[in-house]
């Protein structure tokens, strides 16, 4: 399973844990249930800002921030894999149809935008600059 559809599947998972519908989702995302229907079943792209979107509208535990970060770590690392093994192109078109770069700053800047989020944006940055060796711990 792709993290696009582990992503998907978690979102689906609050919604239901949270008793909420597509429509009331869709809703406060200003968006017809249709439309919002066509992303959570991955026939339209799902973007890192619509992600964010659509995480903003739920009730998160600490625990859904954490699984969220591990999945756009992973996604990132499948963009990167794709982009190594087949070329700009391909990877662009798909998992979150963004370059992997603007995916990590958009998410970045996302979580900063909450206080609660700044701590989690920290270690979030530290363990991938620790990850591609740009840093090292003494």
């Amino acid at each position: 399973m792709s993290s696009r559809e582990k992503i998907l599947r978690e979102i689906k998972k609050i919604l239901k844990r949270c008793n909420m519908t597509q429509a009331q989702l869709a809703e406060k995302l200003g968006m017809t249930q249709p439309y919002l229907s066509r992303i959570l079943n991955g026939k339209d792209p799902l973007t890192i800002s619509r992600i964010s979107q659509i995480l903003g509208c739920l009730s998160l535990t600490e625990e859904d921030r954490e699984v969220f970060d591990e999945l756009m770590a992973e996604q990132l690392n499948e963009i990167a894999e794709i982009k190594e093994t087949q070329g700009v192109e391909c990877a662009t078109s798909r998992a979150i149809d963004d370059d992997p770069g603007v995916v990590a700053i958009q998410y970045l800047f996302s979580l900063l935008r909450d206080r609660n989020h700044r701590e989690q944006v920290i270690r979030l940055a530290s363990k991938l600059l620790l990850e591609e060796g740009v840093i090292t711990l003494k």
